[in-house]
């Protein structure tokens, strides 16, 4: 989870403003997420299940919101790949 929060901030600063809000609102689902599993290690209850799923749906959200944010700026993943097209 650090790892994730630290490569989004590294992207939120080589980004500045661009993506400034997307960026944002997937820092709030990844803290709402930390804390569900926060939650979770310490009440393991089916509440406690619920939130962390809730929490993975939000993550999903607001990661696709700035994926579909930047995919106009940003080279399509396949293009990265190192493989060679015909």
């Amino acid at each position: 989870m650090q790892n994730v929060q630290s490569n989004l901030s590294d992207l939120a600063g080589a980004a500045g403003a661009l993506w400034s809000g997307q960026v944002q609102n997937l820092r709030s689902a990844l803290t709402t997420l930390q804390s569900a599993i926060s939650t979770l290690a310490t009440q393991r209850s089916a509440s406690s299940v619920s939130g962390v799923v809730t929490a993975a749906g939000g993550v999903s959200a607001a990661a696709r919101q700035l994926l579909d944010a930047a995919s106009p700026s940003c080279p399509s993943p396949s293009a990265s790949s190192g493989s060679s097209a015909p």
